[in-house]
């Protein structure tokens, strides 16, 4: 099971960060017909998975972040939004005559 994800990871070249390309050209370096490398490629495995592992901790914290800035935003547009409807009905009554003025209606 470990070659056949160890022969995928060098297929298939990451581009998930720097630290996990240099770990992905160290590992293309071994060849997995040799048993005496093992150790060796497990090991870059490791640490290439180790990498995967922190980066996606790296990007859950940022949308974490982001998901948080988003509700603010949807927080404040709701606040402009019904600031605007207050806005838009004052106008409206100003210039339909319902201001409440009624020393002008006479």
């Amino acid at each position: 099971m470990i070659l056949l994800i160890l022969s995928i990871l060098l297929k298939y070249p990451f581009n998930f960060s720097t630290r996990v390309t240099s770990s992905n050209n160290k590992m293309k370096e071994y060849h997995l017909e040799s048993p005496d490398d093992l150790p060796e490629q497990v090991a870059a495995l490791r640490t290439a998975l180790l990498n995967l592992i922190n980066d996606s901790f790296e990007t859950n914290a940022k949308l974490d972040k982001l998901t948080e800035q988003t509700n603010l935003l949807r927080v404040s547009q709701k606040q402009t939004e019904d600031r605007l409807n207050a806005v838009i009905t004052m106008a409206e009554k100003f210039f339909s005559g319902e201001n409440g003025d009624s020393e002008n209606k006479n």
